[in-house]
């Protein structure tokens, strides 16, 4: 089970989000739905007991002034927590999915609320399947609905409802290709900096897969995340800053603790996901390149 990678990216959302309660939070959900899904395969009740949790440690840890303080903590948490589901999702296009909704919607919405976009995107990714004409209206449906509610309770402005309608719809369309872009990027930066090896002479063999990938794998995941932290964050460095850290840490884990990759002629193992470069799932639930 994923809890590495999931820890960690739940980390930069938490904080970017919410500062350190959040990411302690982020964190916490993350592993309760890692677990749930791993004992139960059930993608549907890691929803439910990471939602439930973010909101119930919200509610109880966070500072809030008075009952509506509470209130919107709990909705934050609740936000954050599912939104920890999706992020550790088996399959590559419904992470991109989610990923990119809350990355659309993040100029122009403040704080948690920007999530509610991503959730839309990943959840309907994750349960319509291989329909593709269905999936940005069904993403377009729960990310609006998810942004009445906020807007009901306060939580956020009314455009926060045509905000995540839309973005969600784009994050089923443009997510799992932004996403394959950024694995492809990996891929040819690897083999550059191998073919300059080579004409330098300071390599007479090909690199090892598993290296070659892992070089441009560093910089194309760090950029990327960096990103997605920065938007996170409201613009703030600090963003940034984590995003990639983070990530860096994650490329480092798993080039020093997982097994050697030994991929077949025309199949590039991506050392991060221990998925092949067009993003299908070879080992369900690793998670390096989101």
């Amino acid at each position: 089970a994923p809890y590495l990678p999931s820890s960690l990216e739940a980390v930069v959302e938490g904080l970017a989000l919410r500062g350190p309660e959040g990411a302690l939070t982020s964190v916490s959900c993350a592993v309760a739905s890692v677990f749930v899904q791993d004992k139960t395969k059930s993608n549907l009740l890691a929803v439910l007991v990471s939602t439930t949790t973010g909101a119930a440690l919200a509610a109880t840890t966070w500072p809030a002034a008075g009952l509506s303080g509470h209130v919107h903590n709990a909705v934050a948490g609740g936000l954050l927590g599912a939104f920890q589901t999706y992020r550790a999702d088996k399959t590559a296009d419904t992470r991109g999915a989610g990923s990119f909704g809350t990355l659309v919607a993040g100029p122009l919405l403040a704080g948690p609320s920007k999530v509610a976009a991503g959730i839309g995107a990943a959840s309907a990714h994750h349960f319509v399947g291989d329909r593709p004409r269905l999936k940005p209206l069904v993403a377009a449906g729960v990310g609006g609905a998810l942004g009445a509610g906020l807007a009901a309770v306060g939580f956020a402005p009314l455009a926060v409802i045509p905000i995540s309608a839309a973005a969600a719809a784009a994050g089923t369309i443009v997510g799992p290709r932004y996403s394959q872009a950024f694995r492809n990027l990996s891929k040819t930066i690897g083999s550059g900096v191998e073919r300059g090896l080579k004409r330098l002479g300071l390599i007479q063999n090909p690199l090892n897969p598993r290296l070659r990938n892992s070089i441009g794998a560093f910089p194309s995941g760090a950029a990327k995340e960096g990103v997605n932290g920065l938007v996170y964050a409201d613009g703030h460095l600090i963003g940034l800053i984590a995003g990639a850290g983070m990530e860096i840490i994650h490329q480092v884990s798993v080039f020093a603790f997982s097994p050697s990759n030994h991929p077949q002629p025309n199949h590039v193992v991506h050392p991060a996901t221990q998925f092949d470069v067009a993003g299908d799932d070879q080992a369900g639930g690793g998670e390096g390149l989101r």
